[in-house]
């Protein structure tokens, strides 16, 4: 009788194996399905003869074809990294002797004392994954990523969904950018100019950094 219970108890464990298996598979390894509709005029239609909130006339370039017209000529979007949040809080009571990581940022701490009007200091908590391709995606398509995503961390692949960087290629808008090169991989045929510089050596704290800097001052 050692042996049928024996086979029992090791059939058992197979199919509580193969069940565990199909459950992780099913419920952690998501697969994120890609949207293929495109934000477009038909939503949000803007008329001509439309004034702006404050009831004036709106001039042609700065109509667009949604309801709100557009305030800024360029936007200057800098995404920081690994920024903690508490690199950019400022803590008076650290002192004249803070950690060598605290109140090293005195231009977000100016902003915020003297522009509360223009700058807001929120603390963003991410959920895993939260490495660079998938983080990038997040924020410039509006989705979640998944873990089943982070193979490709090492080789991104381009993004084909609706996007910021798509809605503004629609619109006849150019992007320069400057940078890290996994952005190349997901939005190369969206980039107008790029400066684009090698980021996967984990051993360089300092290529990207000094290639942003030396590019942003010689443009």
């Amino acid at each position: 009788m050692a042996r049928p219970r024996g086979s029992l108890l090791l059939l058992v464990l197979l199919v509580c194996h193969a069940v565990a298996l199909l459950l992780f598979c099913k419920g952690f390894l998501l697969r994120r399905v890609v949207i293929p509709e495109y934000s477009n005029c038909s939503l949000g239609h803007f008329t001509p003869s439309q004034p702006d909130e404050t009831g004036e006339a709106i001039p042609d370039e700065s109509r667009t074809c949604y309801p709100y017209p557009r305030r800024f000529k360029r936007v200057l979007w800098l995404l920081i990294d690994a920024l903690r949040y508490d690199f950019a809080e400022y803590d008076a009571s650290l002192d004249p002797s803070p950690p060598v990581y605290r109140n090293k940022l005195p231009y977000v701490r100016d902003l915020l004392a003297n522009r509360p009007q223009n700058a807001r200091l929120f603390r963003f908590v991410a959920d895993p994954p939260t490495t660079t391709m998938q983080r990038l995606k997040a924020l410039t398509t509006g989705s979640l990523p998944t873990f089943i995503d982070i193979g490709s961390n090492f080789n991104s692949h381009e993004i084909t969904e609706d996007s910021l960087p798509h809605q503004m290629k629609a619109n006849g808008r150019n992007l320069t950018f400057i940078g890290d090169d996994t952005w190349l991989g997901l939005y190369e045929g969206m980039l107008t100019r790029v400066f684009d510089y090698p980021s996967l050596n984990v051993k360089d704290l300092h290529t990207v950094d000094n290639g942003v800097s030396i590019t942003w001052d010689r443009s």
